[in-house]
């Protein structure tokens, strides 16, 4: 399976789908062990991703005076003057191809409990998990 570094910076929460779904109980034996070998396959990846996001941003982002990054409410900002130049490598990162030597996982929609997926998070999930009628 093929994805971009933009999956990681789409999914980067501690409660993305994809987390959800691997820690739902209800799932077959099957999918949970697939997913399992999903994350693990994915958390180096992302690692790496995660380094290379906070070099770009420490070199274009507004410094203090002690050279450090400026960050109001944990979010950093880039001059204005620097903001195509930041953009233009960021979005090189965010494009990035990673293989991944597994393929799309299939997941029969009856097994999903209600509620666990919205609308948003199935199709951020397209191309990594193929949704199955029954």
């Amino acid at each position: 399976m093929k994805i971009t570094n933009a999956f990681f910076e789409q999914n980067n929460t501690k409660d993305s789908a994809l987390i959800r779904l691997f820690e739902c109980k209800e799932l077959p034996a099957k999918v949970s062990y697939w997913l399992s070998r999903l994350l693990q396959a994915m958390i180096p990846l992302n690692k790496i991703y995660d380094e290379e996001k906070r070099k770009i941003v420490d070199k274009w982002g507004e410094k203090n005076e002690d050279n450090t990054l400026k960050l109001d409410n944990e979010q950093f900002t880039i001059p204005s003057g620097k903001i195509i130049e930041f953009n233009t490598e960021f979005n090189e990162l965010l494009s990035i191809e990673l293989d991944i030597d597994i393929k799309e996982i299939e997941i029969p929609l009856s097994k999903i409990p209600n509620g666990l997926l919205n609308s948003f998070d199935y199709g951020k999930l397209t191309g990594i998990i193929e949704f199955k009628e029954e």
